[in-house]
């Protein structure tokens, strides 16, 4: 499946991926972000997908449209298709250094 349609909820960004997906499991939801402070989770909610774990996040491979839920940000929908889920990240040019956004 082709999709172009990246999406993000607060520092959860889902990106279109076109290469080979190894190893995924059948699951209907799957929590891909987890606040430190509130206990709030980022949850991709799909009667048709497969996930695959990584060391920076996830793949998803949705067979159909996909709900991403959260207890303060609006839903939203994404586009059957497959996606990799990484935290968004920052640069700090003061300190030279990458870090991830904390929503």
């Amino acid at each position: 499946m082709t999709n172009k349609n990246w999406a993000h909820q607060g520092d959860i960004v889902f990106v279109p991926f076109t290469g080979e997906v190894l190893g995924a499991k059948k699951q209907d939801k799957v929590t891909v972000g987890w606040g430190e402070v509130t206990g709030h989770t980022h949850d991709v909610h799909c009667d048709d997908m497969q996930v695959v774990k990584t060391d920076k996040g996830f793949i998803l491979v949705l067979g159909s449209e996909g709900r991403v839920t959260h207890q303060e940000h609006k839903d939203i929908i994404l586009a059957p298709g497959t996606y990799v889920v990484e935290h968004e990240r920052e640069f700090d040019w003061m300190q030279m250094t990458t870090r991830e956004v904390v929503d």
